[in-house]
């Protein structure tokens, strides 16, 4: 699925909207540490898909961000449901 759309995208094919995201994770010494490692590595993955494919790039907080976490359990099963869950 993600490989079709990766390829639109890459051949310049613009869709009206495209909700996915990227999670990366980090260790250190300390909680700092990790902190600062992982925001680190996600400024570096926000410039390296921004360029590559094109696109807004934007980093997830809050409320935003569970959703997100909810979506890999359960994607809203129509389109319609999609749009009042992002509108939300």
């Amino acid at each position: 699925m993600w490989d079709g759309q990766l390829g639109k995208l890459s051949k310049g094919v613009k869709p009206m909207s495209v909700v996915s995201y990227v999670m990366t994770t980090a260790t250190g010494p300390s909680k700092e540490a990790a902190v600062a490692k992982a925001k680190s590595q996600a400024k570096e993955l926000s410039a390296t898909l921004s360029n590559a494919l094109n696109v807004e790039i934007i980093i997830l907080t809050g409320e935003d961000m569970l959703k997100c976490f909810d979506w890999e359990f359960m994607i809203p099963p129509s389109s319609d449901e999609m749009d009042d869950a992002i509108s939300m």
